[in-house]
C-alpha cells in the first residue's frame, strides 16, 4: 500500500526494499523480534497515511493508535513512531487524527504496561533501559561510524554510477575518512579502505534522500516530510538507543528509504535496464549472504555439540550470543554475562566469531581449541577479516569474502583468580 501510494515508481520502490541484503537478511532471521515490529510498524504507517487521506477516518485513527501500541510492545524503538505521526500531524493540521491515534496508543501500550507492573512490581520499560549495560556498549564515535558504513549496504553501490552529483557521496566519504581517522584502519589494504569509502559514500546518497524528501519528493500529497521522519528516526534510535549499530537495526528504514530513492533523480534519469541489473544483483549478494547465515548456523550447533566430550571438575560456562548461545544452553553450559562468576576448576568456552564479551579477569589455561570444518566465502562475521555485520565491535567491516577458517571455540580452565576484568580480544 504505501509503495503504490506515496512513489511515482510503485514497482522499483518494491524491486528496491525486497532485494536490500538488509531486508533480506532481515526476513532470513524470521525467528528473531525484528521482523513481526517491522511489520507491525509498517502497518501502522501505512493506517496513519490512509486514515490522514479519508474524510471521516476517527475510527481509522484509532486502529492506527491500537496496531503502534503492539509494535511498541513486541519492540520498543516502535515508540519513535509516535513523534514522527505527530510532526506530520502538524504538517497537515490534523491534531485530532492524531489525538485520537495517541489516545489508542495509550490504552493499548499503557494497559499492557500497567498489567506487566502490577504483575512484576516494577515498569517494565524503565526495567529494559537500566539494563542496557547487560549487553557490551560501544561508544558513540564507533557506533556511528559502524551505522554510516552498514547504511551503505542498503542499496546497490551502482547508485554512484546512476548519481550525477558529487556532492553527497563526498560527503560521506569524507565522514567515511573521519570515522576511520577514530576508530583507526587496523589490519586493513588498499581494498579494505575502498570498500569502506564506497559504503560510506552510499550513505551519503542515501541521507541526501532523507534531507530532500521535503522539498525534492514526487510522492503524492507530499509526503516526504513522513518518509524522512520515519527514516530519521530509525537512524537516531540505532545511533541513541541501541548499545550498537547492527545491521538489522536498519530493517525498519527500509521501506521509507526505498520509496524515496524510487522517487528521486538519482534513480528516475537511469535507464531501466541497468536499475534491472543494478537491483538485482545486489540482490543476489544479499540471497549469498542470507545463505551465509544458514551455513553459520550449522557450523556453530556443529561446534556446540562437538564440546559436550569436555568434562570439568566445576562449571561449564560460555561467553557468546545468537545461535552459538542458544546451541550452548540446549546442551548444559551456563552463559557467563559482563557480571558473571568464575571458581577454580571451571571451563569456560570462548568463541571466535560469535559475539564473545568480558570475562572476568583469571589465570586461564588454553586447553583444546576446536576448528569447524564448515567453508563459505560469502561471510557477515569473521575476526581475521575485521568483519562484523551485526555489530561495529566485531568488525569495521558487514561482510566480505575469505576462505579461511571460519568458527572455532577456544576451551580453557580456571587455573587462579583476579578482582579485574579482562576483555576477550577475539
Amino acid at each position: 500500500y504505501l509503495t503504490r501510494t506515496l512513489s511515482t515508481r510503485s514497482g522499483w520502490a518494491f524491486a528496491l526494499w525486497i532485494s536490500s541484503p538488509i531486508v533480506i537478511l532481515g526476513c532470513q532471521a524470521s525467528l528473531m523480534i525484528d521482523l513481526p515490529f517491522v511489520a507491525l510498524s509498517s502497518v501502522a504507517v501505512a493506517l496513519w497515511v490512509k486514515s490522514c487521506r479519508q474524510e471521516s477516518a476517527a475510527v481509522s485513527f484509532v486502529v492506527t493508535g491500537a496496531v503502534l501500541g503492539l509494535a511498541c510492545l513486541t519492540k520498543y524503538p516502535a515508540l519513535v513512531l509516535l513523534p514522527v505521526f505527530a510532526i506530520h500531524a502538524k504538517n497537515r493540521g490534523n491534531w485530532a487524527g492524531f489525538g485520537r491515534a495517541a489516545a489508542a496508543f495509550i490504552v493499548v501500550f499503557g494497559g499492557v504496561e500497567l498489567w506487566l507492573m502490577l504483575q512484576y512490581g516494577e515498569l517494565h520499560l524503565w526495567r529494559v533501559i537500566e539494563s542496557v549495560g547487560v549487553i557490551d556498549r560501544g561508544p558513540m564515535a564507533g557506533r556511528g561510524f559502524g551505522l554510516l558504513v552498514r547504511l551503505g549496504v542498503m542499496f546497490t553501490p551502482a547508485l554512484l554510477i546512476m548519481n550525477r552529483g558529487l556532492r553527497a557521496p563526498i560527503l560521506g566519504a569524507i565522514a567515511g575518512i573521519a570515522g576511520l581517522s577514530v576508530v583507526g584502519i587496523g589490519d586493513f589494504g588498499v581494498i579494505g579502505i575502498t570498500i569502506i569509502l564506497a559504503l560510506c559514500a552510499v550513505s551519503g546518497l542515501v541521507v541526501s534522500l532523507i534531507t530532500s524528501g521535503v522539498r525534492e519528493t514526487e510522492a503524492k500529497d507530499n509526503e516526504g516530510l513522513l518518509l524522512s521522519c520515519w527514516a530519521t528516526a530509525v537512524l537516531l534510535s540505532v545511533l541513541l538507543g541501541h548499545n550498537y549499530a547492527g545491521g538489522r537495526y536498519l530493517f525498519p528504514a527500509a521501506l521509507p528509504l526505498a520509496i524515496l530513492l524510487s522517487n528521486s533523480a538519482i534513480f528516475g534519469v537511469t535507464k531501466s535496464r541497468l536499475k534491472g541489473v543494478a537491483v538485482g544483483a545486489w540482490g543476489a549478494v544479499g540471497v549469498l549472504l542470507a545463505v551465509g547465515v544458514d551455513r553459520e548456523a550449522r557450523a556453530v550447533v556443529s561446534l556446540s555439540g562437538s564440546m559436550n566430550e569436555h568434562t570439568a571438575s566445576g562449571s561449564l560456562l560460555f561467553s557468546g550470543e545468537w545461535t552459538f548461545r542458544h546451541a550452548m544452553v540446549q546442551n548444559g553450559w551456563s552463559w557467563l554475562g559482563p557480571n558473571g562468576q568464575l571458581q577454580v576448576g571451571d571451563t569456560v568456552a570462548i568463541p571466535s566469531n560469535s559475539g564473545a564479551g568480558l570475562v572476568p579477569e583469571s589465570e586461564l589455561v588454553l586447553i583444546d581449541r576446536i576448528v569447524s570444518e564448515e567453508r563459505y566465502p560469502f561471510r557477515l562475521t569473521d575476526y581475521q577479516g575485521d568483519l562484523g555485520y551485526h555489530s561495529e565491535l566485531l568488525g569495521r567491516l558487514p561482510f566480505g569474502f575469505s576462505t579461511a577458517e571460519w568458527h572455532a571455540v577456544d576451551l580453557y580452565r580456571v587455573e587462579a583468580l583476579s578482582g579485574e576484568e579482562r576483555g576477550n580480544d577475539q
